[in-house]
């Protein structure tokens, strides 16, 4: 698979919910970092009349949520990874 495919269906993943960016990172063999940097890229970039609607709106409050949702998002992740580790080591103890 070229990584631009991996991109793609590891971003696509990510964004769809459902599966951890954990698992998806050790599915496609890359780092969580590098999966929340595509992930945030694609937000970014990703732009819908409906969003930009929004940003007209109150571009600020929209900016500001924005950014807690994707810290949000990140926190979450960073939870589920120690979810992981402490089912394991609940597993071996």
């Amino acid at each position: 698979m070229e990584s631009k495919d991996v991109r793609e269906q590891a971003v696509h993943m990510a964004m769809s919910g459902g599966v951890t960016r954990k698992v998806i990172a050790q599915k496609f063999g890359i780092g969580m970092s590098t999966l929340n940097r595509w992930v945030q890229q694609e937000r970014r970039s990703t732009t819908t009349p409906e969003r930009q609607q929004e940003e007209q709106c109150n571009p600020t409050e929209v900016s500001e949520l924005r950014r807690e949702n994707e810290l949000l998002r990140e926190l979450i992740s960073s939870l589920s990874d120690h979810v992981d580790t402490l089912k394991s080591i609940a597993k071996i103890g």
